[in-house]
């Protein structure tokens, strides 16, 4: 799955000396073809300038006129440049909530749309990656995509404290239920944190932090 467009938005501010599709198919996932399709819009719809690095590489910086990420995404979502925003355009759309807490969550047609949906607190619309950055302190951005996780510290076999990844989800593992099942805390699992028994069927990796 290629990154979305407000990832690489994030990751072209965080960059201040400039990114190559490349680097951003490293930090970010994906294929630099796939990429590379999608930073050629933004630079077309000015949210993003082209420069050469050293004369030989092309890489991308903000425009002057875009200062942060929150200032690029409302004028993303102003303009309709979603695809997919369109498609779902007669879907209802809710406020985000304004403040961090245990129970505040994305709507669920935030959570289930690609748009570039972003909290006051600096969540993605999908959660549950940036809530293990700040469970575990980790500052890296490219941790807010769930299935980075599989990269982060060494491989391990479940156990109590091991995070479990899954393709499009990530939680740590507290312990055992009385079921077998194994108790894992993560965010934006039904729009909140929360521990609960689940299954690790599915997973694509376990690290120990």
């Amino acid at each position: 799955m290629s990154p979305t467009k407000a990832e690489i938005l994030a990751a072209v501010n965080a960059s201040p000396n400039g990114i190559t599709t490349a680097e951003l198919a490293d930090k970010l996932g994906g294929t630099r073809y796939s990429i590379s399709g999608t930073v050629s819009k933004l630079a077309t719809y000015g949210f993003i300038d082209k420069v050469e690095r050293g004369g030989t590489r092309t890489c991308y910086t903000w425009k002057p006129k875009t200062k942060n990420v929150a200032a690029a995404l409302i004028l993303l979502l102003a303009a309709g440049f979603s695809s997919h925003a369109h498609a779902k355009a007669h879907h209802h759309r809710h406020h985000h909530a304004r403040h961090w807490s245990h129970s505040a969550a994305p709507t669920r047609a935030a959570r289930h749309s690609r748009r570039a949906v972003h909290f006051s607190d600096g969540r993605p619309s999908a959660w549950c990656g940036w809530y293990m950055r700040r469970l575990l302190g980790v500052h890296d951005a490219s941790f807010n995509l769930a299935r980075n996780w599989a990269h982060y510290g060494s491989p391990a076999a479940p156990a109590e404290g091991i995070i479990v990844v899954w393709p499009h989800h990530v939680g740590i593992i507290r312990g055992r239920a009385r079921n077998g099942q194994w108790l894992v805390e993560s965010g934006n699992d039904g729009h909140a944190v929360r521990t609960r028994p689940r299954s690790l069927a599915g997973a694509i990796a376990f690290r120990r932090a």
